[in-house]
């Protein structure tokens, strides 16, 4: 990779453009050179042949090797004869970047296979950027060895020191090419004819609006390409130096697109990257059509600076995110053909440009006369095709991206920037206990953007990596994806994480969230199958779920299994499960439970939830947590619920008693007197079951249960009593 990067900081680029106009090129030529630049993709469609029966490496490291020695003859033009005759040198160097770029172009054809074989759509973004942060962080050292070593008024012979060196580094790249192994799913000879493989393509929108991307990329970018080293030298009289200094500033920007584009795409997708791009371009073009010719020197290198660091930026940005928006919505085994007809758009599209570019500046400078007011014309024409742009991208299939309009807000929201940093982290992890911690401050973020990455770390191997990431995801709601993974980890995974999903699916049950008639069937029955399960903790936590599903059919499987249950954990979620559907017809058995009980913190729950049962729970569970620390200030806060009624004697006596033998028989006279005045029958029933209750575990009522039973019958002189008969009348 070292040896590449010198290689072409040294020979390709505007380091030749620079020497070319030392030789005495014009708009013409440069703009011919820079045609050359782009008709490197025209002939991919020679190396298509070539991959298939050589193989993608082999085609790459034999045809990286031509092209770099085919610049040799270009040493030539340091001879005097030679370079005194301008038809001969430029033709020369014509000729040397015109073989320089064919070959560039056969080898290029391998390229797509080899990246899609050895990256994956989860990392592409990643591995294009790190190469591309490579390539530029060389060109930036070697722009600077360069502008050093050419100085001001640069020799011409140092030219063609760095053209030799060049080569030499160029092939060695080539010998390193040669040694990686060949792709076992490597380019195979098509047996359809390219034009074929076209036809069949251009129906696919991902395909043909890609296409559309790319030729105005193209022509736009193949008008400025070249013609930005014509603008610094002929609008602001650069000198070569400063020019490579420029270059260096353009090595810049492509470094940053490669940082972007590694920190975003993977995140948001490459459709908005490209918009994001596309924009970037519309500023550097806005830039120098409005540029004055500054007075200031540090304005002029300023805005220059600028100028290359966006125009690099940008034209480098294009080619990598449409690459990989291409292998995104391309089947590996298109990716030959396919790819091949992307690099012709490319370079046919982007010689249009530049073929054109270099006539019309031509014609604006003969015709404005001032070359400030030709370029402003020039680069205004440039900028027509990133506004097609704009409307190709609103029509371009998403592929796994975001929407534009939401990447927009991403890019701009602190929060969201710090969960693509983290998800980036994420896949650099080394240990289960770095990945906890990562997934964990994703769900931090509370950004949704994070959602994609957490649902794939459900299928960690790590208990405790799945645990957090259930964690996260329950803060961002129920979309149907999450709400999938979720039944799928309670059907899946028992004793692990499915009590957790189990939970978290109730929960949205609860809140209204989970609204889709078909994803909720789905839960209901990984739910119902779920109180199957030997897992106590998942079979606790599916059957208070189901409770908030409303599950028809669910109240006789919960009382049986309440029945036969002798697990403390299991009790307490089945009787709170009983107690949100509201099934008065449980009390027996909850009292039952209750009195069975040896754990004293598993009755107080059993308590409560009779308690919500009786609908007295809202201000019974203030008295109970009262009664709990101190029994006296407990029984004091009941009686001050006492109204002044004919039954205010026998609830005083009732409390009075409460830890007595005496308490019984008062219970069951007061439920009898009240059995006979109301005319309630869902009240009668109540008082039944708890009539029934009393006379047949009298003597062995805990404290805990015969302060539940004061508190009804309080409730049933109380103000609140008007209220409790109203909602059991409409509940029951």
């Amino acid at each position: 990779m070292a040896f590449n990067v010198i290689s072409i900081s040294l020979l390709a680029g505007n380091i030749l453009f620079l020497y070319a106009i030392r030789l005495g090129a014009g708009t013409h030529l440069i703009g011919f050179l820079s045609a050359l630049t782009s008709v490197t993709f025209v002939f991919s469609i020679f190396g298509r042949r070539i991959a298939g029966r050589l193989g993608a490496v082999k085609t790459k490291g034999f045809f990286w090797l031509a092209r770099y020695l085919v610049m040799a003859p270009v040493l030539l033009t340091l001879i005097p004869a030679v370079r005194e005759s301008p038809v001969l040198a430029l033709g020369t160097i014509s000729l040397g970047v015109f073989g320089f770029n064919l070959f560039k172009g056969i080898a290029l054809a391998a390229e797509k296979p080899i990246q899609g074989f050895i990256t994956r759509d989860s990392d592409r973004a990643a591995f294009i950027s790190m190469n591309n942060i490579i390539l530029f962080s060389g060109h930036i050292a070697m722009g600077l060895l360069m502008a050093v070593l050419l100085g001001k008024d640069s020799p011409l012979f140092m030219y063609g020191i760095f053209i030799f060196f060049g080569i030499i580094a160029g092939v060695f790249a080539s010998y390193y090419t040669l040694q990686i192994p060949e792709p076992w799913n490597g380019p195979k000879a098509s047996s359809q004819s390219l034009f074929r493989n076209m036809v069949k393509a251009f129906p696919r929108p991902e395909f043909s609006r890609l296409f559309l991307l790319v030729m105005f990329s193209n022509i736009g970018i193949g008008m400025s390409l070249g013609f930005i080293v014509v603008y610094a030298k002929d609008v602001y009289t650069q000198p070569d130096n400063m020019v490579v200094y420029f270059t260096v500033s353009g090595a810049l920007g492509a470094l940053t697109m490669a940082g972007l584009l590694r920190f975003l795409s993977d995140r948001i997708g490459p459709r908005p990257v490209y918009f994001f791009f596309n924009a970037l371009r519309l500023l550097f073009l806005l830039l120098v059509i409005a540029a004055p010719v500054f007075s200031s020197w540090f304005l002029t290198i300023f805005f220059l600076c600028t100028a290359f660091f966006l125009e690099q930026m940008t034209y480098w940005g294009f080619n990598a995110v449409a690459d990989i928006y291409f292998l995104s919505t391309t089947k590996p085994e298109d990716h030959l053909d396919l790819g091949i007809i992307i690099n012709m758009a490319r370079g046919f599209f982007g010689m249009i440009g530049s073929l054109g570019g270099g006539f019309l500046l031509g014609w604006l400078q003969g015709y404005f006369n001032q070359s400030l007011i030709s370029f402003r014309v020039y680069f205004l024409g440039s900028s027509l095709f990133f506004i097609a742009n704009i409307i190709v991208l609103a029509y371009l299939p998403a592929a796994r991206s975001i929407a534009i309009p939401a990447a927009i807000r991403a890019v701009f929201s602190a929060r969201a920037l710090k969960a693509m940093y983290y998800m980036n982290k994420l896949q650099r992890v080394r240990s289960e206990d770095e990945e906890r911690s990562i997934v964990l401050a994703m769900g931090g973020t509370k950004d949704r953007i994070t959602i994609s990455e957490l649902h794939k770390r459900l299928k960690s191997p790590s208990i405790f990596v799945r645990t957090e990431t259930l964690l996260s995801l329950e803060q961002f709601g129920a979309d149907k994806n999450t709400l999938g993974l979720l039944i799928d980890q309670v059907r899946n995974n028992p004793f692990t994480t499915a009590h957790i999903a189990a939970r978290i699916l109730g929960d949205l049950a609860k809140s209204g969230k989970c609204t889709d008639m078909r994803i909720r069937q789905e839960a209901e029955d990984a739910l119902t199958e779920a109180l199957d399960s030997q897992d106590y903790l998942l079979k606790s936590k599916a059957a208070l779920a189901l409770a908030y599903f409303c599950s028809d059919g669910l109240e006789e499987k919960v009382i049986n299994s309440l029945r036969e249950n002798m697990n403390p954990r299991e009790i307490i979620y089945l009787v709170k499960a009983l107690e949100i559907m509201e099934r008065i017809e449980a009390l027996p058995l909850i009292f039952e439970k209750i009195s069975g009980c040896p754990h004293p913190h598993i009755i107080d729950d059993l308590i409560l939830s009779a308690a919500g049962l009786l609908q007295t729970g809202l201000w019974f569970y203030s008295h109970f947590s009262l009664y709990l620390q101190d029994s006296k200030e407990g029984l004091n806060a009941l009686r001050g619920e006492i109204p002044e009624s004919g039954n205010s004697e026998s609830l005083s006596r009732l409390i009075a008693y409460l830890h007595g033998p005496e308490y019984p028989p008062l219970l069951l006279d007061f439920i009898i007197q009240k059995t006979a005045v109301t005319g309630d029958e869902k009240r009668i029933r109540v008082l039944n079951y708890i009539r029934d209750y009393a006379e047949r575990d009298g003597e062995k009522l805990p404290d805990k249960a015969r302060y539940l039973c004061a508190a009804e019958m309080v409730a049933c002189e109380s103000p609140v009593s008007a209220q409790h008969a109203m909602v059991m009348g409409e509940d029951l």
